[in-house]
């Protein structure tokens, strides 16, 4: 049994970095978590996608969490089905995600998205 799934983007600066730093962005998409209730902070944003599961094209409900301006000055926004996926084969395009936390940037820890 997976309990814990994720892939993660940093968005950086530097296309030589091999992490995040100060006014930078670290992107998370939970497809499976079973060992926490949230991955980090509050829940700043619901939204939906459409996904591919088992073949069907349908409607998702994801939910956002972030955590502005962390250790040295880096941004980590999360996201994370409302369902579970755990048992599910899933296809979901990536740039909604990407958008959402440019999104997030900007509305909730006030950073520019010119930047990114």
């Amino acid at each position: 049994m997976v309990g814990n799934y994720a892939f993660e983007s940093w968005l950086t600066s530097s296309p030589t970095a091999n992490g995040v730093g100060p006014g930078e962005l670290e992107v998370m998409v939970w497809l499976v978590d079973k060992y926490r209730d949230y991955p980090w902070d509050e829940n700043v944003l619901n939204f939906t996608i459409y996904i591919t599961e088992d073949d069907q094209l349908r409607r998702a409900m994801w939910r956002a969490f972030v955590v502005c301006k962390i250790m040295d000055g880096w941004t980590y926004i999360a996201f994370r089905p409302v369902e579970d996926l755990a048992n599910a084969s899933i296809v979901f395009p990536y740039t909604p995600f990407i958008e959402k936390a440019a999104e997030i940037t900007v509305t909730h820890c006030g950073l520019n998205a010119e930047k990114r």
